[in-house]
């Protein structure tokens, strides 16, 4: 498996991805609003566009923890003092969107 997770986070689409992640959450204040109110908020239209996006794309449950861990290891880098927070932003955001997903493989 460690040769896999390597490779994987090695894979230049799969950094551009995190990073993209990484852009998306910041300016969704991510950050911000897990602070303030102990939860993250993404509207509904957004979370079924991703849903929808990440299904015609073929993404599978798994790929998210891949993403997860590409994810804090660049935060781990950047501001350790975050690595925590954004853990806990990203289990929050990626749930909804596996929602969306089994929504739109299934309409």
């Amino acid at each position: 498996m460690r040769t896999t997770r390597c490779a994987l986070e090695n894979h230049p689409k799969l950094k551009a991805h995190a990073m993209t992640v990484f852009v998306m959450a910041c300016e969704s204040a991510t950050a911000t609003q897990l602070r303030n109110t102990g939860d993250v908020k993404v509207r509904e239209a957004t979370l079924k566009r991703l849903g929808a996006t990440h299904v015609k794309a073929g993404v599978a449950n798994a790929h998210f923890e891949v993403v997860k861990t590409a994810l804090l290891d660049i935060i781990k880098g950047a501001v350790p003092e975050m690595k925590a927070a954004w853990e806990e932003a990203y289990d929050q955001l990626d749930a909804p969107i596996k929602a969306e997903m089994k929504n739109a493989a299934s309409a």
